[in-house]
């Protein structure tokens, strides 16, 4: 009797951290200011991702691409009908890893390379080899990142999120710097860093934009959905390692937003 309350008691907190987990995952992905540009833009990643790989001659089914950089927040405005690509972190075995760094490091700069990868469209900014998934920092991507937004081989993301468990003493701090620099922060990082600050641009755009659709003509509203977005924005943090594990043991790693 007492191994079956034992057992029940384990399989309602995996139940509970992975309700933590997607509702976190759905505050930070699924906000108020995600419109149908944004929607689209995040949707056509994953045909986008298949024909980079591609082009530099890697099977999309045996790397894993997840999305990030603007398309978190919002894609258009600041000027622009669409000022974003699309930005992401690739992951895969080492023996396809480094062959394919070697490979862009020698010819990125080549001017026949760039018409032939268009890299200022689509383009890894961190890549792992999956000798690398050694710590939280290396993992962050996957587990701050849903299914949904994930490109690539899905069973191979399942199995690298699993690694969190077999981690030794894991910091969760790594975990909040990096999604507080790359996610939470993304477009007042990506302004300080000597760049153009059209990713701050759109994103206060579409903060403008959301706020007078919601408003409709009531300057009061507007400004309280405004103030009420950037204090979510500016408390929300991730779920305790613990709960991420729990939830990865629940799940089997998949993350999956309905």
């Amino acid at each position: 009797m007492l191994n079956g309350v034992n057992h029940l008691e384990h399989t309602e907190i995996k139940i509970s951290a992975q309700n933590e987990v997607n509702t976190f995952l759905r505050n930070v992905w699924h906000h108020r200011l995600v419109d149908e540009q944004t929607a689209l833009h995040r949707k056509e990643f994953s045909e986008n991702f298949n024909n980079w790989c591609r082009a530099w001659e890697l099977d999309p089914h045996s790397v894993v691409g997840v999305l990030g950089g603007s398309s978190l927040w919002s894609t258009h405005g600041g000027g622009h009908i669409s000022g974003s690509d699309w930005d992401f972190t690739l992951y895969g075995p080492r023996k396809i890893l480094y062959p394919f760094r070697e490979r862009r490091h020698r010819e990125y700069y080549n001017e026949h390379a760039q018409e032939m990868y268009p890299d200022w469209f689509i383009h890894p900014e961190k890549t792992y080899a999956d000798t690398e998934l050694i710590n939280i920092t290396s993992l962050a991507p996957l587990l701050l990142t849903p299914d949904n937004y994930v490109a690539g081989n899905l069973d191979l993301a399942h199995a690298y999120r699993k690694i969190v468990l077999r981690l030794k003493n894991p910091d969760y701090q790594q975990l909040l710097d990096f999604f507080g620099t790359y996610m939470k922060g993304w477009p007042e990082y990506t302004a300080t860093q000597s760049r153009s600050g059209s990713r701050l641009d759109r994103y206060n755009d579409a903060l403008r934009i959301t706020g007078e659709e919601i408003a409709k003509g009531r300057p009061s509203v507007k400004n309280r959905f405004t103030q009420s977005f950037e204090q979510k924005r500016s408390l929300i943090e991730p779920p305790p390692l613990n709960v991420f594990k729990e939830a990865v043991k629940a799940t089997g790693g998949k993350f999956i937003l309905s």
